[in-house]
C-alpha cells in the first residue's frame, strides 16, 4: 500500500455504498410496514420492530452527510501528500 489515505478514502467509498443500499431497504420496510400497518400493529413485537426501523430510517441519512464529510477532509488530506 503506497498510500494509507488512499485506502481509507476509498473503504469509506466502498462504506457508503454499502450504507446506501442498506438505507433502500430499510425505507422499503418502513412502506411495507406502513401500508400494512392496520393489519400488524396488534401483532406481538410490532412497536419495537416499527421504532427500530423508524430510527434506522431517520438515523442513516445523518450518518451518509457525516461520512461524506469525512471523505471530502480526506480527500483534501490526501492531496497534502
Amino acid at each position: 500500500m503506497k498510500n494509507p489515505i488512499i485506502a481509507f478514502v476509498h473503504s469509506f467509498s466502498n462504506l457508503t455504498n454499502d450504507i446506501s443500499k442498506f438505507a433502500n431497504k430499510i425505507d422499503a420496510i418502513k412502506d411495507d410496514i406502513e401500508k400494512e400497518k392496520d393489519l400488524i400493529e396488534n401483532l406481538h413485537g410490532f412497536d419495537k420492530i416499527y421504532q427500530l426501523v423508524n430510527v434506522l430510517a431517520n438515523s442513516i441519512p445523518f450518518s451518509l452527510e457525516l461520512i461524506k464529510s469525512i471523505e471530502k477532509e480526506l480527500a483534501v488530506y490526501q492531496d497534502e501528500y
